[in-house]
């Protein structure tokens, strides 16, 4: 058996591929709203403009995701 022309005999690659990734929103503390009143009597909430209403904020670097892709020419073994 000869070495795999498609992966080189690594039996497959990696793959990577980036997804936005997320940190508590510092206007709100997370919680999605902000208090609106002056007055300690009535609270008046309406949603943080910050992370609009969803307490997070994507962080400026993406995360990134590291996948096994396995040959499907050799199905991994790495030969032909």
């Amino acid at each position: 058996m000869s070495t795999c022309t498609r992966c080189d005999g690594d039996g497959g690659w990696n793959e990577i591929s980036e997804e936005p990734d997320y940190k508590t929103c510092p206007s709100c503390d997370g919680y999605g709203k902000v208090d609106t009143a002056n007055s300690p009597d009535y609270d008046a909430f309406i949603p943080c403009t910050g992370c609009e209403g969803s307490g997070e904020v994507e962080k400026s670097q993406p995360k990134k995701i590291k996948t096994w892709i396995e040959c499907e020419k050799c199905q991994g073994t790495g030969k032909d």
